[in-house]
């Protein structure tokens, strides 16, 4: 989302009629006086006022961070309140709180009893299933774990619908557990996973109940909150003009629609992307994707792409093919009517299947999800259009047949865990071992090579936080000569996470090493933006590259009305190197950010971020660079043990 980052100011200003106390956020109200009138009217401007903060904070997104004791949660409910009660008073403020806000009574009261749908399999190993029950909840003012939570605000209501409800069915079909088969509690908590992998799942919750008269069988019940699925975009540049929307969950199918258009002004041509995703087609966990795309100096791209990955520890069979379509046009054939177009056009399709074996016959965790994988792989590519007088001794514009197999052996789990990326909610993390091994042929042009590769990773949960490594090597072998050989090791490591006070805080870092080996001239590597610091788009290249990422991320007990604060400061740091020199005479590249993650249950969209990072220089853009929102705390990423098509080792 996914997903489809944003920092705080340093302090709150205020008018004159409010003030900070140390207890509490309060708006300062003026001294009694014997007019009843001049009391109301003060009272009404200073609720007026209130809404139109709250509003601002929101909105224009510029929120001022000021550390709270517990005691300002019974106050937040009470300014909240005092905004509800007033807003009733016209239609216009009725529709900005509806807009801003979640109404207080929406949100979960200590006074009620909350009923809470409990995640337990105990007792329930093993019997039959008799029913699944699936209950598919609205967006706004529902939840998974509640069940007296209703949705109060007319918008809300509203809100849900327009809004198109996951089918049940759509949920159905993730489910690895089935009716009349004996429960089986590592299938149904993988299921759970699945459920809240997808796009348009905010949260989902499993529960059972005995059944039958003997209670020899059992009944599941599965509540899951949808998300809002439709999202539009769009900027405005005095160059360009730009509009898409993105649709998560089309007719509650699950399927997901992407379009957006892009004009240029001045040349008044135009760009398109446009996508269909469906992630699972009747139960099979076959996904397919469309997609079609063009710029405005006349490239364009088609692609169909169908795929059954190996999507879970428990799936025996993969596969996937995709053919597509790139055409590249030359750019100067328009503006030198003698130039002899060089325009290129190719065709690619990529099949490859692969299955996964368990390797030992016990009931255990460990011995369920240990497999050995062994997959192959062609990739045929034809150049239908090619540069005709271009030197191309690098076969860059060669025909090209790929044989790829591969053969490993991976352990892989999940945990849960929360407070990692998001506030709060649960996430999943991969723990796990891969040992794989790649062999093939490649025929590019006249030029036939063999290829071999490995792969090394492991992860898991220790005393001093969790840490993941991978290595990869592979290389080409033409003859006994070793050809455009790389390799990369990486890893990623977080903390527990600590308290200190009322503060969570985690530590993240992440290096990375990529090194190629009897490269040609024309291959390079970049440490910009994905391929190693975000934001960073700097002319330098080479075929070595160190890349180092700290990141401490926070979660403050500060409450501004109603708003909580997960800060957090970035820092990277970048070289590049190459087969001469190394990293002698190489230029150290950094980024400093900030940013915060920012949480608040009383709005309808309660969940952003934003951060701001600075650059000292970037080679051939200047110095002293600023640039807003572009990195989030997801950019760490968490790597997944998973052997599936055979790839070669990326340089990149």
């Amino acid at each position: 989302m996914p997903a489809r980052p944003w920092p705080g100011g340093t302090g709150l200003t205020s008018p004159p009629s409010a003030y900070i106390h140390k207890d509490s956020l309060k708006l300062a109200r003026p001294e009694k006086t014997m007019v009843t009138n001049c009391s109301v009217i003060t009272r009404k401007w200073r609720l007026r006022f209130e809404i139109l903060l709250m509003a601002c904070l929101v909105i224009g997104l510029d929120l001022q961070a000021v550390a709270q004791p517990s005691s300002f949660k019974a106050d937040t409910s009470t300014v909240y309140g005092d905004i509800e009660t007033f807003s009733k008073k016209s239609k216009f403020t009725r529709f900005i709180y509806g807009l801003v806000f979640k109404p207080v009574a929406s949100l979960p009261a200590h006074k009620k009893p909350a009923v809470l749908i409990q995640f337990s399999y105990a007792g329930y190993e093993g019997k039959i299933i008799r029913n699944i029950n699936i209950t598919t909840l609205d967006p706004f003012g529902f939840s998974a774990k509640d069940t007296s939570v209703m949705p109060q605000n007319i918008l809300f209501r509203t809100g849900n619908a327009l809004h198109v409800k996951t089918q049940e069915s759509t949920i159905k079909n993730i489910l690895l557990i089935r009716g009349n088969e004996p429960l089986d509690s590592l299938l149904a908590k993988e299921s759970e996973r699945l459920i809240l992998s997808q796009s348009y799942v905010r949260e989902v919750v499993f529960s059972f109940a005995p059944a039958g008269e003997t209670a020899d069988s059992v009944d599941v019940n599965i509540r899951v909150l949808d998300k809002w699925s439709i999202y539009l975009n769009g900027s405005l540049t005095t160059s360009h003009a730009a509009a898409g929307f993105t649709e998560k969950d089309f007719i509650g199918l699950g399927h997901e629609l992407q379009n957006r258009h892009v004009w240029n002004r001045s040349t008044k041509k135009n760009a398109l992307t446009a996508n269909y995703y469906i992630p699972n087609i009747r139960n099979s966990h076959v996904s397919t994707v469309l997609h079609y795309d063009s710029d405005e100096n006349g490239n364009s791209g088609r692609s169909l792409a169908v795929e059954r990955p190996f999507y879970s520890p428990f799936a025996r069979w993969a596969a996937g093919l995709n053919l597509s379509q790139q055409f590249q046009k030359d750019a100067l054939a328009d503006a030198l009517p003698e130039h002899q177009s060089q325009d290129i056009k190719y065709n690619i399709q990529d099949y490859w299947a692969g299955n996964a074996n368990r390797i030992f016959k016990g009931k255990t965790e460990n011995d369920r999800t240990t497999n050995a994988i062994v997959a192959g792989r062609y990739l045929r590519i034809r150049y239908l259009e090619k540069p005709y007088e271009m030197p191309d001794s690098f076969h860059h514009y060669a025909n090209q047949d790929l044989y790829l197999a591969g053969l490993g052996i991976s352990i892989r789990k999940y945990f849960r865990d929360n407070y990692i990326y998001n506030y709060g909610g649960v996430e999943y993390v991969p723990v796990g071992t891969v040992y794989g091994m790649t062999g093939g042929y490649q025929m590019q042009g006249n030029t036939g090579r063999l290829y071999l590769g490995s792969r090394i990773s492991y992860g898991n949960y220790n005393d001093w936080g969790y840490l993941s490594t991978n290595f990869q090597y592979g290389t080409f072998l033409h003859g006994r000569a070793l050809e455009q050989g790389v390799f990369t090791t990486g890893a990623t490591y977080f903390s527990n996470l600590a308290e200190f006070g009322n503060w969570r805080i985690r530590q993240f870092v992440k290096p990375q090493v990529t090194w190629g080996l009897h490269r040609f001239p024309s291959d390079s590597l970049t440490i910009n933006d994905e391929n190693g610091i975000r934001g960073f788009s700097g002319s330098s290249r080479g075929t070595q590259k160190i890349v180092l990422t700290l990141q401490t991320q926070s979660y403050a007990p500060w409450n501004l009305v109603g708003f909580r604060f997960g800060p957090y400061l970035t820092g990277s740091l970048g070289m590049l190197g190459n087969a001469a020199s190394g990293f002698k005479y190489s230029r150290v590249s950094s980024q400093l950010g900030i940013g915060a993650l920012i949480k608040n249950e009383y709005l309808v969209l309660n969940n952003f971020q934003f951060s701001i990072a600075y650059y000292p220089s970037i080679p051939g853009s200047g110095y002293n660079i600023f640039k807003f929102n572009v990195f989030r705390t997801t950019d760490f990423g968490l790597s997944d043990f998973i052997l599936s098509k055979p790839e070669m080792v990326p340089f990149q």
